[in-house]
């Protein structure tokens, strides 16, 4: 039994994670002749990272890019607010029109709490 309670107390506690999939409509494309970011703001950190993908096999213009999710780490006792804000390149294949979408995004982490967060943009979503 006390053999039981050290197993359960030595269990380390899991990272806090974030991880965030850029979701777009069938129509709306990553254009990777520019660089994608997302600015992650937590505590008292700043941190910019450029968003990775692999080009879309279907066109034939190699301007496409499927972008693959990106996993955030936090310290185990991280707990609090993250701040996201991203600046995408897109294009929109239908109508012809490739832009910049710049959105912001709050999330709410317990600490050890492994959250998945699908955020949909190419389209007002606001």
């Amino acid at each position: 039994m006390l053999l039981a309670a050290l197993a359960l107390a030595a269990t380390p506690t899991p990272a806090t994670q974030l991880t965030v999939e850029f979701v777009t409509p069938p129509e709306v494309h990553f254009n990777r002749r520019g660089d994608s970011t997302v600015t992650v703001m937590a505590a008292k950190d700043n941190k910019i990272m450029t968003l990775d993908g692999v080009p879309d096999p279907t066109d034939p213009d190699n301007v496409y890019l499927s972008l693959k999710p990106i996993t955030l780490a936090f310290d185990e006792k991280f707990g609090g607010t993250v701040h996201l804000k991203a600046r995408l390149f897109l294009c929109d294949a239908r109508n012809g029109v490739c832009m910049v979408q710049e959105l912001e995004k709050q999330v709410r982490l317990r600490p050890g709490q492994q959250l998945a967060l699908e955020w949909r943009v190419g389209t007002d979503s606001r």
